[in-house]
């Protein structure tokens, strides 16, 4: 049974989720692939009464080696309602029934995909507009006590992976190494100075999403106002910093695009996000973190790159896509890296 067959078998089966939807028992529901990323199926359904579009997500692997995923991803969702600019979670199964490693259902939202020429300072609304969300009470996110050392020792592990594995170019793997020890020590003394006041630092903190491609914002270009942010796949709670890093990377705009910013362009989104984020007004500090975390950020996209090349080589993964292996397959291209290793390091 391939995974279309397991997700509409499940979805016929299913007296909980349809209870919550208030779907009839034998009310037919018809499922429509919107694509995959790499951990994550997804499908579109229509209620079958009412009309109302959602989301079935289905899990296959967790970035953050969660156990529950699934839940965490629900519950992060549940704590950005409020913000106007993600999709509503509806519910979530993690049982022995569910297809994967769980599934979650939301509400699906219309949209285009961000355009980076025009659309710079609407994503940086939405932004501004989720990280000034603080949750009411105690929240299971993830929280970093040293998240930039935290990034370089992902992205060491990763690139190991790369660097031993029978497919690795010497060429390749030299100037990921590189690029490793120059942005090694950058991040460890940073860090020493800036989270030495650990209570200053945890004052900076919000949800940020940290995977901030553009075919993740979908613009509603009717009313500006919903535009919205979806796939909270990885969202912690950390510095902001690292969220407009993340999007502003070239390593996170070329990769469902051709685009790589200007600095003026990265200058334009800073000045409209701090527009859009009442009371945020510390740029000096802003644009200091910025310069550890961009090049940190370059850092662990290449080093994802060389892991998942790995990945793909030995056909172990659940879910594949021919365009993200040629884009892997870019960001390892020596010229890319050394792109790069020149403009950031």
């Amino acid at each position: 049974m391939d995974i279309r067959q397991m997700a509409q078998s499940y979805m016929n089966n299913a007296p909980s989720l349809r209870a919550e939807l208030h779907i009839p028992f034998d009310a037919p529901i018809v499922l429509d692939s919107i694509g995959h990323g790499e951990y994550n199926d997804n499908y579109r359904f229509a209620h079958p009464i009412y009309g109302s579009e959602f989301v079935l997500r289905i899990n296959y692997g967790s970035q953050m080696h969660l156990d529950h995923q699934i839940a965490y991803e629900f519950d992060a969702l549940k704590l950005l309602e409020s913000s106007g600019r993600t999709p509503r979670a509806i519910y979530f199964d993690e049982s022995p029934s569910a297809p994967g490693n769980g599934i979650l259902v939301e509400e699906f939202h219309r949209g285009r995909p961000l355009c980076y020429e025009t659309d710079l300072a609407r994503a940086a609304a939405v932004l501004a507009d989720i990280h000034g969300i603080i949750p009411e009470g105690a929240h299971n996110l993830l929280s970093p006590l040293r998240p930039l050392s935290e990034i370089v020792d992902e992205s060491q592990r990763m690139f190991e992976s790369y660097a031993n594995s029978a497919v690795s170019e010497r060429i390749v793997a030299d100037m990921i190494r590189e690029l490793l020890t120059r942005v090694s020590q950058t991040v460890r003394n940073n860090e020493d100075a800036s989270y030495r006041n650990v209570s200053a630092a945890e004052s900076r903190r919000c949800i940020i999403n940290t995977e901030l491609n553009s075919s993740n914002f979908l613009m509603i270009d009717e009313d500006y106002s919903k535009d919205t942010l979806v796939d909270w796949e990885k969202p912690i709670w950390g510095d902001a910093a690292q969220d407009i890093a993340d999007f502003l990377a070239p390593t996170t705009t070329f990769w469902k695009t051709d685009t790589i910013l200007s600095r003026s362009q990265m200058d334009e989104f800073v000045a409209a996000y701090e527009a859009a984020f009442v009371g945020h007004s510390d740029r000096a500090r802003l644009n200091e973190t910025l310069s550890v975390y961009l090049p940190l950020t370059c850092l662990r996209g290449i080093t994802w790159c060389a892991m998942a090349f790995v990945e793909y080589q030995s056909c172990n993964r659940a879910l594949q896509d021919q365009h993200t292996f040629e884009k892997i397959k870019a960001y390892l291209d020596p010229s890319f890296i050394e792109m790069i290793r020149e403009e950031w390091y």
